[in-house]
């Protein structure tokens, strides 16, 4: 299993971005507060790119922070990660999870496409509680 592609919207401290993280190897995160230049980094949005995948995969962060919590302040709504996970056999695993989003409510959901970018199949159960185990099944924690 390898992540490939992050995208996330009004995440923490985050407005909007797509980061491709195929075959990146170690990476090095530096950050540049430009609401608050006198923070240096200091709140620039290096620990939200991480929480975002935690809680993209888990539903909470890895510092605890979930529901609600994760909306960015000044946006209110319209909250959503979106993964892009490479899998052993060739396939990808796309994991969206949706907080106050006009498009997915508060849900999350899971498709399976081949890796050339073909037919993607929804793979999402009946409630989150299962779809979340499901997600723990698939990428094996």
């Amino acid at each position: 299993m390898k992540f490939a592609e992050v995208s996330i919207k009004n995440f923490l401290t985050i407005r909007d971005t797509k980061i491709s993280l195929k075959d990146r190897g170690l990476q090095v995160l530096q950050g540049v507060n430009l609401t608050d230049p006198s923070a240096n980094s200091n709140g620039s949005g290096k620990s939200s790119l991480v929480d975002a995948i935690c809680w993209g995969i888990y539903g909470t962060t890895a510092r605890g922070v979930k529901s609600d919590a994760v909306i960015n302040r000044a946006a209110g709504k319209d909250c959503c990660v979106v993964l892009r996970i490479l899998m052993e056999d060739n396939t990808q695993l796309v994991i969206a999870r949706y907080r106050k989003h006009r498009v997915g409510k508060n849900r999350v959901t899971i498709y399976r496409e081949d890796a050339a970018g073909g037919a993607s199949i929804e793979i999402t159960k009946g409630t989150d509680a299962e779809t979340q185990k499901e997600i723990e099944r698939l990428i094996g924690c």
